[in-house]
């Protein structure tokens, strides 16, 4: 998809982008990482091979290497996201495929410990852009022990992004792999 066509669905879901400047979650454009990997198995790796990279000079590689369930993720911090909208944000990010039908799993963690989450099955190969309004993203889970978390999506409030990658290999697949690139918030 476009930029054009993102701007396009923005409009559409009521979002005025006059003015508005999209937030980067991540370019990976900068040698210093801000991601950590919670669990094993999964790994972010930075790439600046020509043939994984869809903007600019760099991009992450998601590699998982094992049968089993999804039992780990990436997380990063977010910066402020104050004046994004929870009913007409749009999620954005390139996304290298491999055909699989491998399943990612997008998550945002609330400063409450609410985890609020949407997934996309890869069964493209190549690179698509993916666009995911704010409005389709869905309380999951609480982490912690606190069950009075907020059930509601309110973007001022959300303190880190998780990445997740699962789904059984298939006969003769040593791994799954895509390479993702330019993770942004339109407000």
């Amino acid at each position: 998809m476009k930029k054009s066509a993102i701007l396009l669905l923005a409009a559409l879901l009521g979002h005025s982008t006059l003015g508005a400047a999209e937030i980067v979650i991540d370019d990976f454009e900068s040698a210093k990482s801000n991601w950590i990997v919670k669990g094993q198995g999964l790994r972010l790796e930075p790439t600046d091979d020509p043939s994984e990279v869809k903007e600019g000079k760099a991009a992450g590689r998601l590699s998982i290497d094992y049968d089993q369930p999804f039992s780990s993720n990436v997380k990063c911090d977010l910066p402020d996201l104050t004046g994004v909208s929870a009913s007409s944000g749009v999620l954005t990010f390139w996304l290298l495929g491999d055909g699989s039908g491998a399943k990612v799993q997008i998550s945002f963690i609330a400063q409450d410990g609410g985890v609020f989450s949407v997934e996309k099955a890869v069964d493209w190969s190549g690179w698509e852009e993916v666009a995911i309004p704010l409005s389709q993203i869905t309380f999951n889970q609480f982490a912690g022990a606190d069950q009075s978390v907020s059930t509601t999506l309110d973007p001022s409030r959300l303190k880190s992004f998780t990445i997740g990658v699962y789904g059984a290999l298939k006969a003769g697949e040593a791994k799954h792999q895509f390479v993702i690139d330019s993770i942004r918030l339109l407000p």
